[in-house]
């Protein structure tokens, strides 16, 4: 698998939204984009057009999806916190929430650093009274400590969670593509970790894999015939949690009929188009649909001359890491 896009799915119009003044709101399950970092989401509601935002703030509980979100005062906690609920069995669940904190440039030896933004995450294991079990707090931060912080987080994990399937896929998910490779080296022992708490998916731990909301979708009617599109990989751009790396790379991109056909040294993959529409390609990857997008834009890196940039964020088993493929295209393929 070269890419994954986290994208809401088809769940016959089974995601809402409440607020905290009680209002029920309907949302087009396909509309869904949920940003962690800037405390919203973006949706539509059915058979209309129009974009709508809310912040975390004004929630009060929803269904998005992937997502279980409820605003609730845990233990020992000062205020009420919109919590995702990651895992549920009959006896106990993960919920928590991530703090983003904004650190100010700091200065000293004569020069001044500037500041970054940190990902601060509170988990907690609850029983079915929601009484504490167990608790971690993580940072998206490199260094000894913090990585303890990390394993000691997964030991917790897997201490209650080692019997769900869809939790421990997620906490031992490799990233096996040649792009995974080049993450594996810019990162440290631990860091997957990050990335399960940063992407709060939900987890039925009763069900099976192919019943719970991340891994299940509703069949679409395909379109049939999406032409002929070829784009010749010279390089890619990994964005992993704040790490950037500019990597050479030798493959193809190709739109033919209703197949998304992808070839490198290390992988070729065939995908089922269901819709091409403004950049926006959608395909089936098993049950799931995923998404790429397609531009225009010109330039040059790592001695390639690209005319194309094909973007894509890979979220499906923690994700974090967002791709920029740079590519031309092919015009005899038209």
């Amino acid at each position: 698998m070269l890419f994954i896009l986290l994208s809401a799915k088809s769940f016959s119009q089974k995601s809402f939204i409440v607020t905290n003044d009680n209002e029920k709101i309907i949302v087009d399950d396909n509309s869904i984009d949920l940003d962690i970092k800037a405390e919203r989401v973006s949706y539509k509601i059915p058979n209309s057009d129009k974009e709508t935002e809310i912040k975390f703030k004004k929630i009060k509980t929803a269904n998005l999806g992937y997502y279980r979100m409820n605003r609730m005062k845990i233990a020992d906690e000062k205020d009420e916190q919109l919590c995702f609920t990651i895992a549920e069995t009959n006896e106990k669940k993960l919920i928590g929430y991530n703090k983003i904190i904004y650190t100010a440039p700091s200065t000293g030896g004569g020069f001044q650093s500037g500041g970054r933004v940190v990902t601060k995450s509170f988990y907690y294991i609850l029983d079915s009274y929601n009484n504490v079990l167990d608790r971690t707090i993580t940072k998206d931060i490199f260094g000894d400590s913090y990585a303890k912080d990390r394993k000691k987080a997964e030991e917790i994990l897997n201490k209650h969670f080692s019997d769900c399937k869809g939790i421990m896929d997620r906490l031992k998910s490799s990233f096996d593509s040649y792009t995974g490779k080049m993450i594996n080296r810019m990162s440290e022992s631990n860091v997957n970790i990050i990335q399960f708490f940063k992407t709060p998916i939900y987890t039925n731990c009763n069900q099976s894999l192919n019943q719970n909301p991340a891994t299940s979708v509703k069949k679409e009617e395909t379109k049939t015939d999406f032409g002929l599109q070829n784009y010749n990989i010279g390089a890619v751009s990994i964005d992993f949690i704040g790490m950037k790396r500019d990597v050479s790379l030798k493959g193809t991109y190709t739109i033919k009929n209703d197949l998304l056909i992808i070839v490198t040294k290390d992988a070729s993959v065939k995908y089922k188009i269901i819709s091409y529409e403004n950049g926006d390609l959608k395909y089936a990857d098993g049950d799931v649909i995923q998404t790429m997008n397609i531009s225009n834009e010109t330039g040059k890196l790592k001695g390639f001359v690209y005319d194309t940039k094909i973007t894509f964020t890979d979220k499906k088993n923690g994700g974090g890491s967002t791709n920029y493929y740079w590519c031309t295209k092919d015009a005899t393929a038209e």
